[in-house]
Parts: structure tokens; sequence; C-alpha cells
């Protein structure tokens, strides 16, 4: 037990061998005591607000999407340039493979996309029909053969 005297309070002791701090011999006035519980209660009240409010925060409702792009033979390509549009609104995100040909266009918004690979010296690939969800990580890969840039080759996810 600790004595503590306060000049608002006057003398208290705190009792922690029940487990928690209590306030004992306290000379408070009705008001007084009133005010304190009041401001304790409002301070736990912001306390839990405050948390709710940063936990729904943290929630996640975009999407991703990632994959690789090879050639023909397997081989995954560094530097292709794979755009990704949203056909719901018409925007476009454009990424690069890195050296193991591997994309990933992370926050992205909920619907239909398209996903679009070009290469100099290669066909550009194209899939459609790929639909994102809330915190999903759609995985697209695609395969691009050598030839004439014609116009896409496309097929559906």
């Amino acid at each position: 037990m600790i004595k503590f005297v306060h000049k608002t309070f006057g003398k208290f002791n705190f009792d922690f061998e029940s487990g928690g701090a209590f306030l004992k011999g306290a000379r408070l006035k009705g008001g007084e005591m009133l005010q304190v519980r009041r401001t304790a209660i409002c301070g736990s009240v912001f306390a839990v607000v405050l948390l709710c409010g940063t936990l729904a925060y943290g929630q996640n409702t975009a999407g991703t999407i990632l994959g690789a792009v090879s050639d023909e033979s397997g081989a995954r390509l560094p530097g292709v340039t794979v755009t990704i549009t949203h056909l719901d609104t018409g925007i476009v995100r454009s990424v690069t493979t890195d050296e193991g040909g591997r994309y990933r266009a992370p926050g992205l918004g909920l619907g239909n996309y398209e996903v679009k690979a070009e290469l100099t010296g290669f066909r550009t690939a194209v899939r459609m029909g790929i639909q994102l969800t809330v915190s999903a990580e759609v995985v697209v890969n695609l395969a691009l053969s050598v030839g004439v840039v014609s116009g896409p080759s496309c097929s559906r996810a």
C-alpha cells in the first residue's frame, strides 16, 4: 500500500494487493468524485473509439494483379511493359517485369480488368475478363510469341 497526499484530493492510499490500484480515503466532495468518474469513463470511451477507427482504417478493400511473362519456350522475359486497365473506370496502371519476368500491381480497385503485355520483337498478349474482388491476389501469367507486331493475341481469363 502506498500513501499519498494531494493538495486537491487530500490524503489517499493506493492498495495494490487486490489486483489493482484503489483510491481509499480520499476526501472528495460528491461532485468532485462524480467529475473524476466522468473523466475516466469519457477517456475510456475515447480510447475504444480511437482503437475501432484504427482497426477499420486497416481494412483493405483493394486487390492485386500479379504474374509472370515468358516466351513460347517458357523462358521468363524481363523488361516487359504490362498494362492493366480497369474496364469499368478506364484507369490504367503500367508496370514492368523484373529480371525474373515477374510483375506485381497492388492497390487496384475492385472490378473487371484487362491485362496486356508488350515487348519489342514479340506479339502483344492480352488477357480479358479478369475479376478483382476484395483483398484478392489474382495471378495472370502471360506468354509472348515471337513475331511481327500485327495485333494483340487475346484470351479470356
